[in-house]
Formats: C-alpha cells, structure tokens, sequence
C-alpha cells in the first residue's frame, strides 16, 4: 500500500524532512521506503531544482505496519505540535492532530483507513 504524507503549513517540508529522519530512527517493520516526490510544476511555472513535494511510504502488510506507523506519527505530532496529513491510493484521508492516541484510538484509525484494502 502506498501512503502519501504531507505536513501543512508554513514549515511543512521542513518538518516533513524531520519526519522522514525519525520515521526511518523507528526501522517500522513493514515500512519498505520512505522518499520525498519531486514537488509538481503546474503549466505555466519554472520548476525549482531540488523542490520536494509530499513524503510517500510503501507500507507491505496492512493493520500491524499502519499501527505502529500511525501509533509513531501521533508521538510526533504531541511532540511537535503539528499536524500530520496521511492519504492512501484509495483517496482516503487520516489527519493526525497534537492529540496523543491511545491504543484504541490508534486501532480504530488504521481500521477506518484501511477499510478499502
């Protein structure tokens, strides 16, 4: 499953970078990569050399991965106070706010999430 991570605001692909490191410190099981995509160039602009655009993983499993995945994202975003946006090829969004999870509210997001896969 491929997931899409963006981190809004006005130091979103900063901290994004900063996500990335302490996803990767984590080594998830099931995490195959974690790389940036090139940031899109709408017709009509000059692309900038080096832009990154969202944080995109590869998730192989379904419910142990994103568990942990979503159990590490929500202990960033109440260390951080950010917020985490997570979408799937499927469309469907996840928005992890500073509000830490708890078991079962981790588990009740990866089910919803994973509804379609």
């Amino acid at each position: 499953m491929k997931i899409t991570i963006n981190i809004p605001g006005m130091n979103g692909k900063k901290q994004l970078v900063h996500l990335k490191d302490y996803m990767e410190s984590k080594r998830i099981e099931g995490l195959r990569s974690l790389k940036f995509e090139t940031a899109p160039v709408k017709k009509g602009e000059m692309a900038v050399v080096g832009a990154i655009g969202p944080l995109v993983g590869v998730v192989m499993g379904a419910v142990n991965p994103m568990s942990r995945i979503v159990q590490a994202f929500s202990n960033y975003t109440s260390s951080f106070r950010t917020e985490i946006i997570l979408k799937n090829e499927f469309g469907d969004e996840l928005v992890l706010t500073t509000k830490k999870l708890d078991e079962k509210g981790i588990q009740l997001l990866v089910d919803k999430f994973l509804k379609k896969t």
